[in-house]
Parts: structure tokens; sequence; C-alpha cells
């Protein structure tokens, strides 16, 4: 887990990643770092959420919906909407398919993309949440 110690700069964009994978967690932390997002990661939704709870300022959310330790990332998302219903969320996995949830799930500023995926669609849908979520 790495959680940024500086502060994002003035008008700079915050995203949270929560995936357990480590390396598709770096890639995608460095392809939004690449696109000027101040990134904070997580490798499961207990610590991600505690980092939501700690940085107010986070504008999107990207979390994988399978988690290790006890919540989903939909549990997380869930929590922090709950707070922050404007809260762009972006959910990642390659469970979809054959899991419970599905694009009935997803409310206002959330979606969902399937792994595999094309770092350029997932910027692109990263981009679209967090100009609705601060438009």
């Amino acid at each position: 887990m790495r959680d940024a110690q500086d502060s994002p700069q003035h008008d700079q964009k915050v995203a949270l990643v929560i995936d357990d994978e480590p390396l598709l967690r770096m890639i995608m932390v460095d392809a939004l770092t690449d696109e000027g997002y101040h990134v904070l990661e997580a490798a499961d939704g207990v610590a991600g959420l505690e980092i939501f709870r700690a940085h107010p300022d986070i504008d999107v959310l990207v979390t994988d919906i399978g988690l290790p330790k006890g919540l989903t990332g939909k549990q997380v998302a869930d929590q922090a909407r709950a707070v922050r219903p404007e809260l762009g969320t972006l959910f990642v996995t390659g469970y979809a398919a054959t899991s419970d949830f599905n694009h009935t799930d997803l409310g206002a500023n959330m979606d969902l993309l399937l792994k595999p995926f094309e770092m350029k669609e997932f910027i692109s849908k990263v981009t679209q949440l967090t100009r609705q979520t601060t438009s």
C-alpha cells in the first residue's frame, strides 16, 4: 500500500486505486500519474477505506470488485458514496460476468471495466468520471 506523503498540487485531481494485484495496481497508478493525477493506492478494501476517510479530497475511486480482508470493492464504494454520493467510481474486474455484480448495481457517476482492458479505455473512463464529479 502506498499513501503519498505529499499533498496534491492546487487543482490536481486525486484518485484512489484499490486492487490486490500488485502489477495491475502499479500500472493503473502509473497511468493516472502520467495523466496528472495525485494517486493514492491500497491492496485491499479495509486499507482503501481508511485512505478514503483520511483524504476527503479524493475525486475518483478505482476499485477491483473482489478484494481480500473482508470488504469487497462494492462495499468500499457503498461506504465512500454514503459520505460523498457524487464520488466518481470505476469498478475493474475480471469476474463480473460470473458474479452477482452487474450494470444494474451501478448508480450515477459509476462505471464498470472488465479485465483485461486497454489503458486508453481505462484513462478515458476515469477522466469522464472525474469530470462528472467536479462539474
